[in-house]
């Protein structure tokens, strides 16, 4: 099937705009790593409680152990979120390197147009 030119630049201006819609969507699950990431850190960075004296040893045992708890319970669930944020990136690579592949072939299209209009123009 051969493609007009003006078919030709209509189907580049599309496959630009998916290549550029897969970009910003690799983008987006890169910033929402970047955010499950910085609350993993700060998840490690240790809570200093207030000392305050009208609490017993065993009232700041117990306050401790249940923010261990929470804390481990958060992680958990925040690594989950990143192993699957970092599967999806890989899928969004390989969509935006489909994307690439397409507009490429687009492109090496419209050259060999050009270089065959070329051609027959020198013929003339």
């Amino acid at each position: 099937m051969s493609l007009t030119p003006a078919q030709l630049a209509r189907l580049q201006a599309v496959l630009e705009a998916a290549f550029q819609a897969e970009q910003a969507r690799l983008a987006d699950v890169s910033r929402r790593i970047e955010t499950v990431q910085a609350r993993l850190d700060a998840l490690r960075r240790p809570c200093l409680p207030e000392a305050e004296q009208d609490i017993s040893v065993a009232a700041m045992a117990e306050a401790n152990m249940r923010w261990r708890t929470w804390v481990e319970d958060r992680r958990r669930r925040l690594n989950e979120e990143l192993a699957r944020l970092r599967q999806e990136k890989e899928a969004r690579r390989a969509d935006l390197a489909a994307a690439f592949g397409k507009r490429q072939a687009a492109d090496a299209m419209q050259e060999k147009l050009q270089a065959e209009a070329r051609q027959k123009a020198r013929r003339f």
